[in-house]
């Protein structure tokens, strides 16, 4: 039975649905939302060579603030497929912006650190596979991608790339993002960068 906290999220989604889509597209989201969370498989096994808005890497390079280093990290793009495409010809080559990925067992790891009781912890968990932690997105192990374990994306972790460094160094593809995953990803997206303030 689903929880009022993942109930709530489902409704949230329902609502938002654009209207751009087809029928059949609206369909199949909702359809897929039943079955969510238990059953999350937010990838799609169609995979091109061209770089798009929500895909995965191994060795993307990304500079860390805190301690000044440079490590080749898996990370996710944020930015939207037409503007990373090389045929997209600028005048200024663009950027492409990323959000740093780590397993959810390493997040997992650093809440025990932190002296939260197991309580706590499980129910911070719980909210991330449920995607109610608004600077997460939750990704579960699947078949159809390359993740060796659950992983989680930080939307407030960015780093802005020239575009030809990018595509030179990014390493292997993890994962596409199927209809369901992707929008749930603009989802959190949007509630994460762009929320209305309540006193406007």
């Amino acid at each position: 039975m689903e929880s009022n906290l993942t109930s709530n999220f489902i409704e949230s989604l329902k609502r938002q649905l654009p209207e751009y889509l087809t029928l059949a597209d609206k369909n199949k989201i909702l359809e897929e939302l039943k079955r969510f969370p238990d059953s999350f498989n937010p990838y799609t096994s169609l995979i091109s060579k061209d770089v798009e808005q929500g895909d995965a890497f191994a060795e993307v390079p990304v500079y860390f603030y805190a301690n000044g280093e440079k490590k080749q990290v898996a990370a996710m793009v944020l930015s939207n497929s037409c503007d990373i495409s090389p045929q997209n010809k600028r005048p200024i080559p663009a950027n492409v912006v990323v959000a740093t990925m780590f397993s959810l067992a390493k997040y997992e790891n650093r809440l025990t650190a932190s002296n939260l009781s197991p309580k706590a912890i499980s129910d911070i968990i719980q909210a991330i596979k449920a995607q109610k932690v608004t600077n997460l997105f939750y990704l579960p192990k699947h078949p159809n991608c390359k993740l060796s374990e659950d992983y989680v994306v930080r939307l407030d972790s960015l780093t802005s790339i020239p575009l030809n460094t990018f595509l030179s160094s990014k390493g292997t593809q993890l994962f596409r993002l199927g209809s369901l995953g992707f929008y749930i990803f603009l989802f959190k997206l949007s509630v994460h960068f762009c929320r209305f303030p309540a006193d406007r």
